[in-house]
């Protein structure tokens, strides 16, 4: 399959302003350039980042939030 510039520059027009700096460092990643050639390289924002982040007892209450619906005989609404 044959990749044009031109299909590379629409796709690139399409991403969501959210998502460029993401598309920007794996760019640079892939041509080898670095911001900072001291820095480590390109920060990776990964999508599901945060995503751990909750009440210190989350583990906790799933587990009773589980035992609550389970006891319950399996019955949904």
């Amino acid at each position: 399959m044959s990749v044009t510039r031109d299909e590379l520059h629409r796709l690139v027009d399409e991403v969501p302003s959210d998502e460029l700096e993401q598309v920007r460092d794996y760019l640079r990643h892939l041509v080898g350039r670095r911001e900072d050639t001291a820095g480590p390289g390109p920060r990776r924002t990964f999508r599901f980042a945060g995503m751990g982040q909750g009440p210190s007892d989350l583990a906790a209450r799933a587990k009773e939030i589980a035992r609550e619906e389970l006891g319950r005989g399996g019955t949904s609404q």
